[in-house]
Formats: C-alpha cells, sequence, structure tokens
C-alpha cells in the first residue's frame, strides 16, 4: 500500500520501472501492479531537464498489428512485424522510402513484435537520429535509413491519431514516438 509512484526493482535490486498504479478487487495491496519503464522515465526527464518539455521522435506512418488473415495475404509468417497501413506526407518515413503495404521486420536489427513494440522502440530514439528500419516489399527484404524528426505540434494535442491510439471506428495506430 502507498507504493504508486515508488520504484520497482528486479531480483538484484536494480530499479525497472516506477509503479504507478494497482488493479485490485479488494481495495487492497494484492493484485495487478502497473509500471512506466524505467527506461521511459529517464528519458522523460532528461527531455524536461534539457529542453522544458518531453520531446517525441516521429517516424511517420500508420500501423496495424500483422494478425494471421493479413500475414496470409501478404505470404508471411504471422510474427513477421506490422503492417505499415498509412505514410504521412513529409514524414521520415516518407523519405527514407517506406511506403503503404511495408511489413517493418526490426529496428536496429531488433525484432518488432508489435504495433506497441514499434512504438516503443521509436520513442527510445532520439530526434535527428538516424534508425535502421528493415522491411519486406513485394516478399523481398529490404531497409531503410530513417531521420527522425520531432512530432509535429498539430499531432500532439488532442489528435488521438497522432498519439498512437485508435478511436473506436479506427483499426490503424501512428508512431507518434
Amino acid at each position: 500500500p502507498g507504493n504508486s509512484g515508488g520504484p520497482l526493482v528486479n531480483l538484484r535490486g536494480d530499479v525497472i520501472g516506477i509503479n504507478n498504479a494497482i488493479y485490485t478487487r479488494s481495495m487492497g495491496s494484492m493484485g495487478i501492479g502497473f509500471a512506466s519503464p524505467s527506461n521511459m522515465a529517464k528519458r522523460v526527464a532528461e527531455d524536461l531537464i534539457k529542453h522544458g518539455k518531453v520531446q517525441r521522435p516521429w517516424l511517420g506512418v500508420g500501423i496495424q498489428d500483422l494478425d494471421p488473415e493479413k500475414a496470409r495475404h501478404f505470404k508471411l509468417p504471422a510474427e513477421v512485424g506490422v503492417l505499415v497501413s498509412q505514410v504521412y506526407p513529409g514524414s521520415p518515413a516518407e523519405a527514407g522510402g517506406l511506403m503503404r503495404g511495408d511489413v517493418i521486420r526490426s529496428v536496429e536489427g531488433v525484432a518488432v513484435t508489435g504495433v506497441q513494440d514499434l512504438q516503443q522502440k521509436i520513442l527510445l530514439k532520439k530526434i535527428g537520429e538516424s534508425v535502421r528500419i528493415d522491411f519486406i516489399r513485394g516478399g523481398k527484404d529490404r531497409q531503410a535509413m530513417v531521420v527522425l524528426k520531432e512530432l509535429p505540434g498539430d499531432l500532439k494535442d488532442g489528435d488521438t491519431e497522432g498519439a498512437g491510439e485508435k478511436k473506436p471506428e479506427e483499426k490503424d495506430a501512428v508512431i507518434q514516438s
């Protein structure tokens, strides 16, 4: 009880997160805890100290999880990555050559397991950083070097699509960071 905001530690005593909520039926301390990853909290703190605001790196693509049906359509195993459903004009993704229908497999050689995983990978990068994106187009493996930009202001404030959230009628999530 009273641990919200406190550290989440592993068995070695390393801080790996910041506790921020608990789901419980008894209103006590027994339940499922939720925490923000410590590397994300560190990044936010560094941005606030250095820039006075949180800076969000932006790839500029709408993406969807690659479910078995979509994977069959593209003749791919379902666990391959995420499907690019949209590339924003003027975005880093467009400049790097990504196109609608591409399947992003990895970032800097680390496999992408889904929409949230890709979002986290991009969020942990820096604005101006060049990032290697491995993807599949037309059944062939390809690579793109993408220089991340800051998330545009018109996508930051109140735009659920730009924030990587899904509206109930939408199927796409947008990489905001």
